[in-house]
C-alpha cells in the first residue's frame, strides 16, 4: 500500500488553496467549522453561507472511510 502523508496541524489561513472545497477552518475563539472559499465573493463561508470573517487557520478534511 502507498502511504499518504496527512497534514495534521493547523496552517495559517493565508496558505489555504482557493480552488478546493471543504476546508476545516478555525476562528480566533478556537471553534472549528467546515467551510469553503467562494472565489466570486473572495471570502470563506460555512455550509449555511454564513461569512467566516474570523478564520485564522485551516487544515484539509480527512478522506471518507472506505470498505476494505
Amino acid at each position: 500500500k502507498e502511504r499518504i502523508k496527512i497534514m495534521t496541524t493547523w496552517q495559517p489561513i493565508e496558505t489555504a488553496p482557493k480552488d478546493d472545497l471543504g476546508k476545516a477552518l478555525i476562528f480566533d475563539d478556537g471553534e472549528p467549522v467546515v467551510g469553503e472559499y467562494l472565489a466570486g465573493q473572495s471570502s470563506w463561508y460555512d455550509s449555511e453561507l454564513r461569512w467566516l470573517d474570523m478564520a485564522t487557520h485551516w487544515m484539509p478534511l480527512p478522506a471518507a472511510p472506505t470498505e476494505e
